[in-house]
Parts: structure tokens; sequence; C-alpha cells
């Protein structure tokens, strides 16, 4: 499972795949990068934290390089939108059975436009990875803790239940995390 800080959050805010920009290669890794996220690794406060956390960490961070929902609808910032020390985040990582991914994304898509509009909801977004085709994966930022449990208890949430039987390999993983910093979305 992803720990927080493991998600590139460019392009967020204009609807765009975060992998789209086409590849750059990484060879001490042996892997991809998108262009804007080479880039953003190659910064003096990404490399001073890099250094920071050398010998800190268990093992190398878990990159996932993920695309928006093609079937969520057309995303529409929060003006104002601001993280702060009671901000809830949430990852949540949710396994499709072999071959029912679509299917499965656009019932999670229905989720987006009705949890973005609730209160309280900074961001609420669908993403798929391409490594992983039958993974689905939400990014979500709560106003408090308050927020995202009244998000668990609305209509559309009893509703999804019903619509996603049959669908799913197992249980949704939900990592939830606290921001370090705030910032303005």
């Amino acid at each position: 499972m992803p720990q927080v800080g493991e998600i590139s959050t460019e392009g967020w805010g204009n609807g765009g795949s975060f992998a789209s920009r086409g590849p750059t290669a990484d060879p001490s890794r042996g892997r991809s990068l998108s262009p804007g996220l080479a880039a953003h690794s190659s910064t003096p406060h990404f490399r001073k934290m890099g250094k920071a956390l050398k010998g800190k960490l268990a093992g190398r961070p878990e990159l996932h390089m993920l695309q928006r929902s093609k079937f969520a609808p057309p995303l529409v910032p929060s003006p104002g939108s601001v993280i702060s020390a009671t901000t809830t985040c949430a990852f949540v990582r949710i396994d499709a059975k072999p071959g029912r991914a679509e299917e499965a994304e656009r019932a999670l898509a229905t989720m987006v436009g009705p949890s973005n509009a609730e209160p309280g909801c900074l961001m609420y977004e669908l993403f798929t990875d391409p490594k992983i085709p039958d993974a689905l994966f939400f990014v979500e930022a709560w106003q408090d803790q308050a927020a995202i449990e009244a998000h668990g208890k609305s209509a559309h949430m009893r509703a999804l239940g019903p619509t996603l039987r049959g669908l799913l390999a197992g249980r949704p993983q939900v990592q939830n995390f606290k921001p370090l910093a705030a910032a303005k979305l």
C-alpha cells in the first residue's frame, strides 16, 4: 500500500493525465518519469529533502503515476480550498475483479460530483494506474474528520454498495493521513 507523499500531483487542476506528457528516463531507478516529475525531482528543495531523509526511510517510496478517470465529471477545483492542520486526507485503493475494472470505474466515477459538492470536501478525485489495470484510486481531502464521517454516511455513498456487488476483488484499502504543512489547492 502506498505511503504519504507517493503520488505526483503534476497535472492536478487541469484534468490532465499525470503520465500523458511522455516519459523521461530515470536510469538510476530503472523506470520512466513524466517530464514534470523529472523536472521536480531535480529542484534544489527536492534534492535537499532527499538528503534530509537519507537513512530515515525503511525503503524507496512507491510511486504511482496516476491518470484521472475518463468517466469522472470535469474537474472544478474549489476556489480558495486550503489544506490546514485539521484537514483529513485519504488515499483509497479499490481492486476490481479481473476484467471488471471498467464497470467498477464507471460506478465509482458517479461518486466524484456529489462528493465534491459535500460541505467540507476540498478534493475528491478518482484515478487509475496504467501499470495496475484492475486497481482504482481515490485521492481525497476533507476539511476535518467530521466532514469525512458525514461523507461515509451520505446517500450517494450508501447507494454505491449495491452497485459494486460482484465487481470488487475485496474491501477498499483506506489510508488516512494528515498533511505536514498547510497548502492552498
